[in-house]
């Protein structure tokens, strides 16, 4: 029975080994990164750094066979390893603790090891690859030297390189330099998971042509700067790091092109969260969250083309964006602004100094110092679909601001001594104010001092304390006031200090809505009989103004979002929408003219996200999707579209790796040999 029971025994622990061994098979190798990583993550029982400690510096020139401390064949399963060792390099005459030069052509790692008094040049590390590729680094300890942490170099003539290394969970603090740096032609490298606090210069470093990098999930705190980019280093991926007090968070300067910085914290930097500076263009901003930085939470100078989409930038010691100059053809969209600035006239967003045909879309500006977006010396630029909330000024165009649309914005709350929705003033000419919602201000719109050819339209003007709008100066000329709306404006509706028919309050046919005309409208054309006065000292006038007996004008809908083509997934989409109207009832939307829901409108921007439960019912397809808004006199505005439900196809169910079938056949045949064995003694 003894011996049957150790049979039985070392059966089992065959199994258990044959299993491990068929699962260990059964890995996918992509890529040189990822058989390195694979081949640290089965490592069991690491000794501590340490365990070699007679070295003053390892220095490998093609030669790793010569080492005879160094395992492994230099393939990618079994690279040569330099692991567990303790450096002390002072005496390195290398400069750096561990130099691997020349090293092309085979796979390596080096792991586990402390190094400490490296360094004769900015340019050593405790850890230096050069014109070295294929390594790996892993959980090393380069701190407190006077120089850099690691470093991987090619050089200026572009002839050497060090590409495809990783960089991953290593300690690289207190350093007099940098704590990561990859100088000239180094490229495809990843750096991931480190903890990179106190150096002096940068946290991390990708200088001169550095290109298609990943830097990524690191902890980046105290340094001079957090991550710098520069020098035409193209393509590199920033994401989800976190970054705290250091000097600047994340700098791309000189000629930087399409980087991406995505998902990543940035907090309490000296100075900026972001920084692009210097012809840095087509580079993608998304999603980073910048709170409590000492400057702007993002600025831009001289740098074009960029989009800043989806971040949350919050709390900032100055501005929550910033194009300083000459910036031009940015996209700002969908982003969160919220309680930036210490001191006047700090806000939301600044364009200053020649920033041109930008585009500022969806954002969502509110609680700043004193500004939601301020704008001096830019033109052609677009403000769409915005919703500003409580500043002193909404938004504001100052001083040689020429042919800028304000369009579909939502302006309101407006706090502070003399609150004011938009503002244009000083030699600014041919903009639009088309629209825009404008709520709970003093003044609604305000135009001062040589504003000329203002095409302000269909703008609904609402409970403004003082008056709805302000044409402060009889140095405004050509400007033209129509089809707006004024409801309910404590003060009076309109005041024009302009000359006499600088003005144009009407088209010739048809002015705006007043709500406190006085006039009839006899022969029911739908047009006043009489003209409607226009305070101030320019003795103007709305021929024309628009008649209401009761509430004859319609509700106004528009779409800001999405945009066509309606084509969703699972999850029921989200519809942007404004809405006005004198007297606003109730609104709906019909799904397939089968699945009807209401919401209570409101003037302004509505947020209607599409019932989950119905969008769930409807099949994959083309079908209807309608927006119904009515005002109490029933006058009933309908929108409608097709809009397409289309799901992904679904995962193929996964088949077993070929290795494991001999795990499961080997599984099964040790369960029938025990099996069998239990039946003979049972038998005996």
């Amino acid at each position: 029975m003894i011996k049957f029971n150790k049979k039985i025994k070392n059966l089992s622990i065959l199994g258990i080994f044959l299993m491990s061994s068929l699962f260990l098979t059964s890995f996918t190798i992509e890529n040189d990164a990822t058989i390195l990583d694979q081949e640290s993550s089965k490592s069991i029982d690491l000794k501590a750094s340490g365990y070699w400690s007679n070295f003053t510096f390892i220095h490998v020139k093609n030669n790793w066979t010569d080492f005879p401390i160094i395992d492994g064949d230099g393939s990618w399963s079994n690279p040569y390893t330099i692991e567990n060792m303790t450096i002390d390099a002072t005496t390195s005459p290398t400069g750096s603790g561990i130099l691997i030069e020349d090293s092309k052509d085979v796979y390596f790692k080096i792991k586990n090891c402390t190094i400490s008094n490296w360094g004769l040049t900015n340019e050593d590390g405790g850890i230096k690859l050069l014109n070295s590729s294929n390594g790996l680094i892993e959980n090393n300890t380069c701190s407190g030297s006077s120089y850099s942490g690691i470093v991987l170099m090619g050089n200026i003539g572009n002839t050497k390189s060090s590409n495809n290394n990783t960089i991953i969970g290593n300690t690289v603090n207190s350093n007099g330099n940098r704590g990561i740096f990859l100088e000239y032609y180094c490229d495809n490298n990843t750096i991931a998971d480190n903890d990179i606090n106190g150096n002096t210069a940068y946290g991390i470093d990708l200088w001169q042509y550095c290109s298609n990098n990943t830097v990524t999930d690191n902890d980046i705190n105290g340094n001079g700067r957090g991550i710098n980019i520069q020098l035409q280093s193209n393509m590199n991926t920033m994401s989800y790091n976190r970054l705290e007090n250091n000097g600047r968070g994340i700098y791309l300067f000189d000629n930087c092109y399409n980087n991406n910085l995505i998902n990543n914290t940035i907090r309490t930097s000296t100075g900026n969260g972001i920084f692009l500076e210097t012809s840095c263009e087509l580079n993608y901003i998304a999603r980073n969250y910048l709170v409590n930085n000492g400057a702007n939470g993002i600025e831009l100078d001289s740098c074009d083309y960029n989009s800043l989409v989806d971040n949350i930038i919050n709390g900032n010691g100055e501005n929550g964006i910033k194009l300083t100059q000459l910036c031009d053809f940015n996209n700002v969209k969908n982003n969160t602004i919220r309680s930036n600035g210490d001191f006047y006239p700090e806000g939301g967003i600044v364009v200053w100094n020649y920033c041109h045909n930008n585009n500022f879309t969806l954002n969502l500006i509110e609680n700043n110092w004193y500004i939601g977006i301020h704008v001096g010396l830019s033109d052609g630029n677009l403000f769409n679909n915005n919703t500003i909330k409580n500043h002193e000024v909404g938004l504001r165009l100052y001083s040689s601001c020429d042919s800028n649309i304000i369009v579909n914005n939502s302006i309101s709350q407006s706090s502070g001594s003399n609150p004011e929705g938009v503002v244009i003033e000083f030699n600014c000419v041919n903009n639009i104010i088309q629209n825009n919602f404008i709520n709970d201000t003093f003044t609604g719109i305000k135009i001062n001092n040589n504003v000329n050819n203002t095409d302000i339209t269909e703008n609904f003007i609402t409970n403004c304390d003082t008056r709805g709008i302000l044409i402060q100066t009889d140095t405004c000329d050509n400007n033209e006031v129509w089809l707006n709306r004024f409801v309910n404006n404590a003060g009076v509706n309109a005041v024009d200090d302009s000359g006499t028919g600088d003005t144009s309050w009407d088209k010739g046919s048809f002015g705006n809505y007043w709500d406190d005309y006085g006039g009839v409208d006899a022969n029911d054309d739908g047009i006043g009989d009489t003209p409607y006065g226009i305070s101030g000292t320019g003795g103007n006038q709305d021929n024309f103004p628009i008649w209401e007996d009761g509430d004859d004008i319609y509700p106004t809908m528009i779409r800001n979002s999405p945009s066509p083509p309606f084509t969703f997934g699972a999850t029921a989409p989200t519809f942007n929408i404004t809405i006005y109207d004198v007297n606003l009832h109730m609104a709906w939307y019909k799904l397939n003219d089968t699945y009807i829901h209401f919401f209570t409108p409101v003037n302004g921007i509505n947020i209607i996200q599409i019932d989950q439960t119905s969008w769930d019912a409807l099949a994959e397809g083309n079908f209807s999707l309608g927006f119904f808004v009515n005002d109490t006199s029933g006058h009933l505005l309908t929108m409608g579209m097709t809009v397409t439900k289309e799901l992904p196809p679904e995962e193929p169910t996964p088949e077993i790796p070929f290795g494991n079938y001999f795990m499961i056949f080997g599984i099964i045949a040790i369960v029938s040999i025990v099996i069998l064995k239990k039946r003979k003694i049972n038998l005996k």
